[in-house]
């Protein structure tokens, strides 16, 4: 009997922990990353571990480095910058073809999205990246369109990461409280007032989190050391060795 699909279990089991690792910064950007380290810290065997890694080089969270092994892709002001550039052209298409097919019970269902993030903790990270990724993700099988939700996913792991950084912030909580783009998706009938809505949702996102790389907090790695306590099962792991988050060569303003 084969042992491949098991095989294949384990490289996915591999893949969705390590990423979730990195996603939720237990894991810092700009940490170095060794295929040894990660088979005796995950307990999994090379080849998963391996496969994993391939997967994050492609969804661009991770990078390759030539005799050195990994390195996480580390947050820099133009990473950061360019991630929105490019998400807020992609968005609000997103949006407009998404409310073309939206039905009453779809608006429901946004309704229900918006106030259960008006209940939560405004320390709840994690809760508000749910909320966020259940958005976006509805909102992209409703928008039925095979290119945007191939760019979306590719966006998916960078845009967990930024969005879980943003959340804590002042930014991040006042925008969290807005929830206008929620309500206004939820009331709007007109594809363009909907694409409207979250253009102006990343725009205030956008530049809150360059406001936040500013500080002097974030270039130091500090700033992130408070998702090394976040509720989920493997949040308490210490995290792999990290150089400094911006990296050589980060393109921020003086």
């Amino acid at each position: 009997m084969s042992d491949q699909p098991d095989q294949r279990s384990h490289v996915e089991q591999c893949y969705e922990i390590l990423r979730g690792m990195i996603v939720r910064c237990e894991i810092l950007p700009g940490s170095r990353l060794t295929e040894k380290d990660l088979i005796a810290r995950l307990k999994f065997g090379r080849t998963p571990v391996r496969e994993a890694l391939l997967r994050l080089t492609h969804d661009r969270i991770v990078d390759t480095k030539p005799r050195s092994g990994y390195q996480v892709r580390a947050l820099t002001y133009k990473s950061v910058d360019d991630f929105f550039i490019a998400w807020r052209a992609v968005a609000p298409l997103i949006a407009e073809l998404a409310c073309r097919n939206m039905t009453d019970e779809d608006r429901e269902h946004l309704f229900k999205l918006g106030e259960r993030s008006k209940r939560l903790d405004l320390d709840d990270v994690e809760g508000f990246r749910a909320v966020s990724s259940q958005f976006f993700d509805f909102l992209t099988r409703l928008a039925d369109s095979e290119p945007l939700a191939f760019i979306y996913h590719r966006f998916g792991a960078e845009m967990d990461r930024i969005f879980r950084i943003f959340f804590p912030t002042p930014e991040g909580r006042s925008w969290v409280q807005d929830n206008a783009h929620l309500t206004k998706l939820t009331l709007s009938k007109c594809p363009e007032e909907a694409a409207d809505a979250i253009r102006s949702a990343l725009e205030k996102v956008h530049g809150g989190m360059l406001k936040v790389m500013t500080t002097s907090e974030f270039a130091e790695g500090s700033f992130l050391g408070k998702f090394e306590g976040t509720s989920t099962s493997r949040a308490r792991r210490k995290p792999l060795k990290s150089r400094r988050l911006q990296g050589q060569g980060s393109s921020q303003p003086s």
